[in-house]
Formats: structure tokens, sequence, C-alpha cells
């Protein structure tokens, strides 16, 4: 799930067969399906200007990074394999694809539409994952540099290995989002500093543009507001 810049959609990855969907807040549907002919579960993200809509997409037995217009529809990028996280800098001139089956995150020149370089995770690496601003990665319960991998912190709970994770909109907090559990991490050190607790099951979040609401999508297929203060 990703909210586009000025906060007029959101951009959901459906799990249960179809592709990904641009749902309008104010008109409160959806107003595009952006057709492949698959299924969808993946990564996805909007581009600082809210042009684009990039997703990972599921065919038949390929998987594949796609982009499309957002004003259209039409396909504009792709590229094959399983994006597991997704970020694009401010300034839109990267995109950052975590490749889990690969152990790798890919970097990419967005304005050129082409990769430019890579790196390894560890081989343990498991479990969903999210980049930051473009300098940061939160993965398998940890914290590696953007580009080079290099290690930079453990997240302080066994529980973040496989929770779904996000970096707040100023990348200073990690936040891990569990089954029945929402934890804060300080993302210089990984020390946690605040656990909510309640009966949920988070599979999906994002952040409003001026950071004041987290926006979940839960396991029943609702979708949750939260007034987000440090």
């Amino acid at each position: 799930m990703a909210l586009s810049p000025d906060g007029s959609q959101v951009l959901i990855s459906t799990v249960n067969g179809g592709d990904p969907l641009v749902w309008s807040v104010q008109d409160k549907g959806v107003t595009m399906a952006l057709l492949e002919g698959g299924v969808g579960g993946g990564a996805v993200a909007f581009t600082p200007n809210g042009r684009l809509a990039v997703a990972c997409h599921h065919a038949g037995n390929e998987s594949a990074l796609r982009a499309w217009n957002v004003a259209t529809g039409d396909p504009v990028f792709r590229d094959r394999f399983f994006a597991a996280g997704l970020a694009v800098s401010r300034d839109g001139s990267d995109l950052f694809a975590l490749d889990l089956h690969a152990k790798r995150v890919r970097r990419y020149d967005w304005l050129q539409k082409r990769p430019m370089d890579d790196f390894a995770l560890p081989a343990e690496s498991k479990g969903l994952a999210c980049i930051g601003d473009g300098r940061l990665l939160a993965c398998n319960g940890e914290l590696r540099r953007v580009p080079d991998g290099e290690l930079i912190a453990k997240l302080d709970s066994t529980a973040a290995a496989d929770a779904v994770c996000l970096f707040t909109p100023d990348s200073r907090r990690v936040l891990a989002l569990t089954e029945g559990a929402v934890q804060v991490f300080d993302a210089d050190d990984g020390r946690l500093l605040k656990s909510i607790t309640g009966p949920w099951k988070i599979t999906a979040a994002t952040f409003s543009p001026d950071g004041k609401t987290l926006w979940t999508g839960l396991e029943t297929g609702a979708v949750v507001g939260w007034e987000w203060e440090e």
C-alpha cells in the first residue's frame, strides 16, 4: 500500500488475485486497475511527483517490477524479478528495489529507466522489508546502508525480523508492524523506543504526506488511520 504525494490516491497491491489498484481517497473507490492480467501481493510505490505507480507484479510464472502512468494506466517500465520492497529517492532520480529471491538490493537511474548497481544481502535474509529515503534499508531485523549494504545496527527485537517495516517520513524512526504490536525503533542505533499492542494483524502500511497519519491495512481487509506523534 502506498499513498500518493498529494494524499489523494492510494496504490493497493491486491493479494487474492487481481492487478494493482488506484483508489481515490475523496471518492472512497477504485479509479483505475493497472491491468496486466496477473495477481498482486507485491511491493508498491508512487514516484515523488505522483505521475508513476510502481509495483511488483505476478503473471503466470513471471514476476516483474513494473511502472505505469497513473493518468492513463499505460505501462512504461518492466524488469523481471520479485521486488519485496520499493522506495524512490525524494528527488525522484533513483529507485531502490529489494529482490529477496536473489538476496540483493537493486538501484535504478529512474530518470533514464535503467539499472545502475546492486549489493548483496546476508544469506539468511527473510521476511518482508522496506527501504527508507534511499539511504537506509530495514531487512531481517537489521539496518543497512545504501548503496553498499554495510550493517549499521540491529533492531532491538526478535519479532522485527519477520515484520512489515517502514521508515517515518523524516527517516529518524523505523516501525516494525507485527501481529498484535507496532514497535518503534531509533533509525540510528536500532534501539526499541516504544511498543503499542492491540488485537490486529497489519499486512501493509504507509504514512500520509505530512507524516501525521499512519495508514494501515489489516488482514481483515480494513484500512485504519492512526494519528502519529513522536
